[in-house]
């Protein structure tokens, strides 16, 4: 186990295994899915995060996301509280128009998680849109995960 060990620290960087590496971004097509912030209000016991959402392709209608829930490191499973589009509380779906170029702004209000949590381990964003031009029923329905981010806890 020793040798193995200075080995590893002895090793190129290129042969180091990282283990819980963040995933804050994630590609998908057109389409660039950013966590900006993940901020833990200690007194609440809540968590927000911050996600923006980059279109490099077609302007795109109705644009939802259907987050549910977070999963901590121990596999605790929390159910989103709330959501906003901008400043805009968003009550059951949310819809936006997507624009080429133009960043959108969500957030996601998670509670009664505790301080000692420190990491997300699984942060799963599904996401519908329609492609202008294409029929009116027809949408695009894919999935991101953000995996492994702390949370800045005030």
């Amino acid at each position: 186990e020793v040798a193995w060990a200075v080995a590893l620290l002895t090793s190129p960087r290129s042969a180091y295994i990282t283990l819980n590496e963040p995933i804050k971004e994630v590609q998908k097509g057109d389409l660039t899915f950013s966590i900006v912030t993940v901020t833990g209000d200690i007194k609440e016991q809540a968590v927000t995060i911050e996600v923006f959402i980059k279109n490099t392709g077609k302007n795109l209608e109705s644009f939802g996301s259907k987050v549910q829930s977070i999963s901590d490191l121990n596999g605790n499973v929390y159910q989103l509280d709330a959501a906003y589009v901008g400043n805009e509380k968003v009550y059951g779906s949310m819809f936006s128009k997507l624009f080429r170029d133009a960043p959108l702004k969500c957030r996601y209000l998670f509670k009664g998680i505790e301080p000692e949590v420190k990491l997300i381990k699984l942060f799963n964003y599904p996401v519908q849109y329609h492609v202008p031009g294409t029929n009116s029923f027809d949408f695009v329905e894919q999935s991101v995960e953000f995996r492994d981010f702390p949370i800045s806890w005030k």
